[in-house]
């Protein structure tokens, strides 16, 4: 198989298939990789009969046409999966928050506690030392 001269006209190449070829001594030797042909022209560049050609694909574009609608319904019947998914993440995320905030809260609340002990001690220690003022006075 070869490829020949391309079209002045148009710009097409020409493939040319040498059907009398012999295949099968290919075969018994390692198998080369699969020649890919993607012909997306409109209309068709290459013949339908170079997929006959063993270690040859040819995909033209519908089949590509077909390939993107199936990954699309693949994709579009994995919507319900991928929901699923994010609204259990964005329930821990919430419940992440929740907790975060909760513990902000909690932390200032503590610190309140601890500023309000400060000052109530601090009332404490002078009432007390104003009766200890007022006894040793009451003493002289």
């Amino acid at each position: 198989m070869r490829s020949g001269p391309r079209d002045k006209r148009d710009g097409r190449a020409t493939l040319y298939i040498d059907e009398g070829s012999d295949q099968a001594g290919n075969a018994a030797a390692k198998q080369p990789p699969a020649l890919v042909i993607i012909d997306i022209a409109n209309p068709r560049d290459v013949e339908e009969a170079a997929a006959t050609i063993d270690n040859v694909q040819l995909h033209n574009i519908d089949d590509l046409r077909k390939i993107t609608e199936e990954n699309l319904k693949r994709r579009r019947s994995e919507i319900g999966k991928v929901v699923a998914i994010i609204n259990q993440e964005l329930n821990l995320l919430e419940e992440q928050y929740k907790k975060a905030r909760a513990n902000e809260l909690i932390a200032e609340l503590y610190q309140s506690a601890e500023e309000l002990r400060v000052r109530e001690l601090e009332k404490a220690r002078k009432r007390m030392q104003s009766a200890d003022d007022l006894r040793n006075y009451q003493q002289i």
